[in-house]
């Protein structure tokens, strides 16, 4: 998601995100995979602030922030599963043309005759 965005619930300006970074209301053109990352990168930052407010000794913010972390996680796999899978285009079958025998195992015409 690299477009500009207003969230229509809060009027936020958002950029670059598939939700609201002040509501979490959703990009009217946001994708599953775009929220899953966003969601993502949202885990990322509360990991971040965790482990500065750890180390700052407030605690009690820092437990928190992990229960935010979770919560994100657990979006970003709830949208992974909405996304369809990625798959590849199939792999042409190599069909035989009507006067190749090799797929019967019967005899050419080129071939010698055999002895009896």
């Amino acid at each position: 998601m690299n477009g500009y965005w207003l969230c229509g619930c809060c009027g936020t300006g958002n950029a670059g995100r598939a939700s609201c970074a002040a509501c979490g209301t959703s990009s009217p053109t946001a994708t599953p995979a775009a929220l899953a990352a966003t969601a993502l990168r949202d885990a990322a930052a509360a990991r971040a602030a965790q482990r500065q407010e750890a180390a700052r000794g407030n605690h009690h913010l820092a437990a928190h922030l992990g229960a935010v972390m979770d919560a994100h996680l657990d979006d970003a796999l709830a949208l992974s599963c909405l996304t369809p899978p990625k798959t590849h285009e199939a792999t042409p079958v190599h069909t035989y043309a009507a006067s190749d025998d090799r797929h019967t195992g019967s005899a050419s015409h080129s071939d010698p005759p055999r002895a009896s």
